[in-house]
């Protein structure tokens, strides 16, 4: 997949790392696949395998590629690795970061993904984690959005359980 096909992830990033940090360096298996996942929701399986191919981290087979290996082989080759991968498919992101661009402007440049909400604010938010996973310095102004108000406008209520009653 070219970097102009790139589509950013919008998984939890916890879910990623411990996925990686889950293999074994030196027993990595042929395929990369669900069978390696167990306890893991399907839905939560879709979404990292996903991620793992937008990262080239694994082929349509299933492959591993050098860079998973690296990426599960360490804490110092992690960092390194993960540093390598977001300067690959977030370079906008980072140009922005270096001129300290806002939070608006960093949602904006996932635009072309065609997110909204809830999609929009994870796919930020994996970006933030990966990179302070990969101890890159981000634009202070940078953050994930908030989530959303309910659609009437109003904010959301918590509701309390009915109060059983005392005889």
């Amino acid at each position: 997949m070219s970097d102009a096909e790139f589509v950013p992830p919008y998984m939890a990033f916890g879910t990623f790392r411990n996925f990686l940090a889950g293999l074994n360096p030196e027993r990595i298996p042929a395929r990369i696949d669900r069978s390696l996942m167990i306890g893991m929701a399907g839905g939560t399986q879709t979404y990292l395998l996903q991620t793992l191919r937008l990262f080239g981290l694994i082929d349509g087979e299933g492959r591993a590629s050098r860079q998973l290996v690296a990426l599960a082989r360490d804490e110092a080759s992690f960092k390194a690795e993960m540093a390598a991968i977001v300067g690959q498919f977030y370079a906008e992101q980072l140009a922005l970061s270096s001129q300290q661009g806002t939070a608006a402007q960093l949602a904006e440049s996932f635009s072309p993904s065609g997110y909204q909400g809830s999609t929009l604010r994870k796919a930020i938010t994996f970006f933030l984690h990966a990179c302070a996973a990969a101890e890159i310095e981000l634009s202070p102004h940078f953050r994930s959005p908030q989530p959303g108000r309910a659609t009437n406008g109003s904010p959301r209520r918590r509701t309390r359980p009915n109060a059983a009653p005392l005889f």
